[in-house]
């Protein structure tokens, strides 16, 4: 379930990427032609009005030849400005993620310090979840419990829940129903901030 779930946003959010780099790309390969087409125009401009100009004997070759040096530099630098816009763009693209990550707020604010050590006792009565925009349940009536000290392995396919299960209990997530307990009180008697500090995680990376 989840897994599908990720795969669309995923789809959603390449298809997105995808069209704005076409677009990007297609500006680049309109403005290039453009520019090299005003580059060659000033250089025969140059040529043109040099030619003249040596003719009156006003000017000599050498002072064209500098000219159109200088002018291919400087046409040259020009031709640079499509890839720069390029550049900012993806990298205020970037920018804007980030400051988005940054400021996102969690639903979780209450602070506080759990006096002493949890024992670690945890105990799931028929508990259900189901993510956002999904159809189907990622937990469905699910009980267990863990003593303190013992192992507990849960084993299952790619999206079957296994995430999902463990991120209920630092309330990363709320049950839609049923109830989770630490240590025989209620998880939401807990304060996250002090739960949260007490739960040692290790992912599988």
């Amino acid at each position: 379930l989840r897994g599908s779930h990720e795969v669309k946003r995923f789809i959603k959010a390449n298809t997105r990427l995808m069209e704005k780099t076409v677009s990007a790309f297609q500006l680049v390969e309109f403005t290039m032609p453009v520019l090299m087409l005003l580059m060659n125009l000033c250089i025969l401009l140059i040529l043109w009005a040099g030619a003249h100009s040596i003719t009156n004997g006003s000017t000599q070759v050498g002072d064209v030849v500098a000219i159109i040096n200088y002018a291919t530099r400087i046409t040259g630098a020009l031709s640079m400005f499509p890839f720069l816009i390029m550049i900012f763009t993806r990298a205020k693209a970037s920018g804007d993620r980030i400051g988005e990550v940054l400021e996102t707020e969690g639903d979780e604010r209450e602070e506080g310090i759990i006096p002493g050590r949890l024992s670690g006792r945890i105990e799931f009565q028929h508990v259900s979840f189901r993510y956002p925009e999904m159809d189907r349940e990622a937990l469905r009536n699910v009980s267990f419990s863990a003593k303190p000290r013992e192992t507990i392995a849960i084993l299952g396919a790619t999206g079957s829940g296994k995430s999902t299960l463990f991120q209920l209990i630092p309330r990363l997530y709320r049950p839609d129903s049923g109830s989770i307990y630490i240590d025989e009180k209620p998880i939401h008697d807990f304060p996250a901030e002090g739960l949260r500090k007490q739960i040692g995680y290790v992912p599988q990376e």
